[in-house]
């Protein structure tokens, strides 16, 4: 019905869902997928349904506890707030019909409902999308460089607290955006390939997703031959070795 009267496709429907700015905690999915466990074991052991041992017996004996500080279920415990807080589309009445959509819903991973807040997140970003004219990755990556960070409503915000600060979030973002594009404009630039270079001026450089700035950069057969360690961990972490690159007061290797 959400789709139908916002006139997506369920394919539409599906890559917003993975946006950051719909889902800030999606940078925890490649960890998740590590595990090869099913959300629903994980929820038992958060809850307390399965135990431990149970619980190590199914982790990949070739998993690296490292990327997840040297204890998976600590890390577990410790994301548990985060895990549970994924949004995703669920069919809560457990039919078996792969092709339909019509009993899907949008839940968190715990099964809980949405928040209102959630819904109204949903329609800010489909109605910038339309505007824009970009595509679903594009509009997601503007939104994550140039939104204000503090502005971000918080899982624990009440209704009031987070429409203000989503609304506060929203004028900003449209500010910074119009600079975007007369910068844009005056140098004859367009969303490909030029989009993701540009918001680099202002944000990190984007390792989100297969469309991704650091991708295109670094993740190439000519750079990858000189050193491999540009190339993602497995676990969503890049450049995780080279602890001289995190320290921003440490001299630049030589």
């Amino acid at each position: 019905l959400f789709a139908r009267r916002l006139n997506l496709s369920y394919e539409e429907l599906i890559d917003i869902v993975r946006t950051q700015f719909v889902n800030p905690y999606s940078h925890l999915i490649p960890k998740l997928e590590k595990l090869h466990i099913n959300f629903t074991t994980i929820q038992a052991f958060l809850q307390g349904t399965l135990s431990e041992a149970d619980f190590e017996a199914r982790l990949p004996e070739d998993l690296d506890p490292t990327a997840y500080g040297g204890d998976v279920k600590q890390w577990l415990r410790d994301h548990e707030a985060q895990i549970m807080g994924l949004i995703v589309l669920s069919d809560p009445t457990g039919s078996k019909d792969v092709c339909s959509f019509d009993t899907v819903e949008f839940r968190y991973l715990s099964g809980n409902g949405l928040q209102p807040i959630e819904f109204l997140k949903l329609l800010r970003f489909i109605q910038l999308w339309k505007k824009l004219g970009w595509s679903i990755e594009q509009t997601d990556k503007a939104i994550k460089a140039l939104y204000p960070a503090d502005q971000y409503p918080d899982e624990n915000d009440h209704w009031d607290t987070a429409r203000i600060k989503l609304d506060a979030g929203f004028r900003t973002l449209l500010d910074r955006l119009a600079h975007l594009q007369i910068v844009m404009e005056e140098l004859h630039l367009k969303p490909n390939p030029d989009l993701l270079p540009l918001l680099a001026c202002w944000s990190p450089i984007d390792t989100h997703g297969y469309s991704s700035l650091y991708r295109r950069m670094f993740l190439n057969p000519t750079i990858l031959a000189l050193d491999e360690i540009f190339q993602e961990d497995g676990y969503g972490n890049y450049l995780a070795d080279k602890k001289e690159f995190q320290d921003p007061d440490a001299e630049p290797p030589r």
